[in-house]
């Protein structure tokens, strides 16, 4: 009888485990080249949901947002009631110049679209709630430039680690060894066996 209660201990313990750690984590897959340098197309993301759900966005956080029709990765630039501009191919965030040292070039003279948003040929005031994301390689990202600001409740989680281009099936060998783990620390000991079948003896 106490084997069945162990393993309904351990069932009971580790689905909700499993659970939580998916809510908490994900992986995601980066298209296209909008955030090179430092994150390439067809590679692997760690993603973490559980910052952005206690805390407001910060400066610099790569965040994945929720576009409408998908999911894209940027890099967050301003935060409610900062005034953006593009200046001589520099960013000016509350009339300051932004120093980016991990965007893939100088950003271009000319906007590749002309939007209410896109910082060249006007300032922009970012309004309460929202953040304003861009990509790293700036002048071929499609960001806040031209879809605007995003809420607060559109982005989907932050970008903890850059993984390897692969399938996401290695995210449930991560889960498998979590099993094996409690698996193994509910199987009985040598050393307990005989402890046993001493006190029987």
């Amino acid at each position: 009888m106490r084997k069945y209660k162990d393993w309904i201990l351990f069932v009971a313990i580790v689905i909700p485990l499993i659970i939580v750690l998916r809510w908490a984590i994900s992986t995601d897959i980066v298209e296209g080249n909008s955030m090179l340098p430092n994150f390439h197309n067809h590679e692997m993301v760690l993603t973490e949901h559980i910052t952005n759900e206690f805390h407001p966005p910060t400066y610099n956080q790569v965040v994945i947002v929720d576009e409408g029709s998908m999911n894209i990765i940027k890099r967050v630039e301003g935060l409610p009631g900062d005034t953006l501009q593009i200046k001589n191919g520099r960013l000016y965030r509350n009339g300051k110049v932004v120093n980016e040292p991990y965007i893939h070039e100088k950003m271009a003279s000319a906007e590749p679209y002309n939007t209410p948003y896109d910082l060249l040929h006007h300032e922009y005031t970012v309004p309460k709630g929202h953040v304003f994301v861009m990509g790293d390689n700036r002048n071929i990202s499609e960001d806040s430039r031209y879809f605007g600001p995003f809420s607060y409740a559109q982005i989907k989680g932050e970008v903890i680690s850059e993984m390897f281009p692969v399938p996401t099936w290695w995210m449930y060998l991560v889960y498998l060894g979590i099993v094996g783990i409690f698996v193994w620390g509910f199987l009985p000991s040598k050393k307990n066996e005989s402890r046993i079948l001493k006190n029987r003896a």
